[in-house]
């Protein structure tokens, strides 16, 4: 049975999807970018960047069952976070010194304030959740 489109809620999973949607926007932009080096401009690190993003955040995306597991996922998505900032700094180096237009620039963007306020919504709902595991860990 399909749900109606404005009966849809945001999953929990969104910033799995959100890294997924920014990898393939930044990789397509990359591609189509007519630069005969990528490594000049540092779009290889950016790729790297990005796919450990994203494979940090499906990492991520389970439901812990024991105290260890919390521990865990909480390391990934703090590693995510990072990861994230990573590709953020390094995006805008790249952009200036390739030619990529503005409205990739924009869509990126978009996904980069979306998985931003995802990622860090999610870390402070486990932490709200866990707080009686998490608040053994140094900040």
């Amino acid at each position: 049975m399909s749900v109606y489109y404005w009966k849809r809620h945001q999953t929990s999973a969104q910033f799995v999807f959100t890294a997924k949607e920014l990898k393939l926007t930044i990789c397509r932009a990359i591609a189509n970018a007519n630069v005969k080096k990528f490594s000049v401009y540092g779009a290889g690190e950016l790729v790297k960047y990005v796919c450990e993003l994203r494979r940090l955040t499906m990492e991520a995306n389970f439901r812990p069952s024991i105290e260890r597991e919390i521990y865990i996922r909480y390391d990934y998505l703090i590693r995510a976070r990072q990861a994230f900032y990573n590709v953020v700094s390094q995006f805008e180096d790249t952009s200036e010194l390739m030619s990529i237009s503005d409205s990739v620039k924009d869509t990126v963007s978009d996904l980069m304030e979306k998985e931003e306020a995802l990622l860090n919504g999610v870390i402070a709902s486990d932490r709200k959740k866990y707080e009686r595991y998490l608040s053994k860990l140094p900040l």
